[in-house]
């Protein structure tokens, strides 16, 4: 039991690492593609992937060793046979909702699949880069959704994990790529404001349910 504890608080303490806050959007736009001659448009391509690819792996941890947890307590307090279904459940929201729709997505294989196209895969990353976040914490939400009532069987938590979905972040790419070709990019900007700061607009709702979680599960 101690060991899946200690394998979710790393995971959580991981995203010290994997949570970066990026270069201010601004700044980069204005002044730093202009004097790195558009060097640093490359290293943001680099660090958005980056950092999303780290957090489904940080992801990966957590929610493996959330549900280990609750199996093995279920257990140690007799409570297997009442909460094996939802324990089920909560693995398949696991295996299907976060792992299946939720792949890396690896810069180096995507820069050089974009050489090789000429550009064209660059149409795909795109894509990949506008759903990311959304789906991250879409599969968040259904993932407490099923742990609240298995915490509340447990007598770990006396209220469920709250955790809030930012519909601004559900962007239809086909609509947003037109906008960007009639307004000659100009809409392109504001797309790529948009994925550049999806996730410092998610990370206090993620980190906050990741405390609670802690708290709870180490008391």
């Amino acid at each position: 039991m101690n060991q899946e504890v200690l394998g979710i608080e790393q995971s959580i303490r991981d995203r010290n690492d994997s949570d970066k806050v990026l270069v201010n959007y601004w700044l980069y736009f204005f002044l730093l593609s202009w004097i790195t001659f558009g060097i640093m448009g490359l290293v943001l391509f680099f660090q958005r992937i980056g950092r999303i690819d780290k957090f489904i792996n940080r992801k990966k941890s957590y929610f493996e060793g959330l549900v280990n947890y609750c199996e093995q307590t279920a257990k140690e307090k007799n409570k297997y046979n009442e909460l094996s279904t939802q324990i089920n459940k909560l693995r398949n929201v696991y295996e299907y909702d976060f792992l299946e729709n939720n792949k890396t997505i690896n810069a180096g294989l995507s820069l050089l699949l974009m050489i090789i196209t000429f550009g064209i895969w660059g149409i795909v990353v795109m894509y990949k880069l506008n759903k990311a976040w959304d789906h991250l914490q879409r599969a968040e939400q259904k993932f407490y959704d099923e742990l609240n009532p298995i915490l509340a069987k447990l007598e770990l938590t006396k209220y469920p994990i709250s955790f809030r979905i930012k519909t601004n972040k559900s962007r239809s790419f086909i609509l947003y790529l037109f906008l960007s070709i009639i307004t000659f990019g100009l809409w392109g900007i504001v797309w790529d404001y948009q994925i550049h700061t999806d996730a410092d607009d998610l990370y206090p709702e993620f980190h906050t349910a990741e405390d609670y979680v802690l708290s709870a599960i180490k008391q």
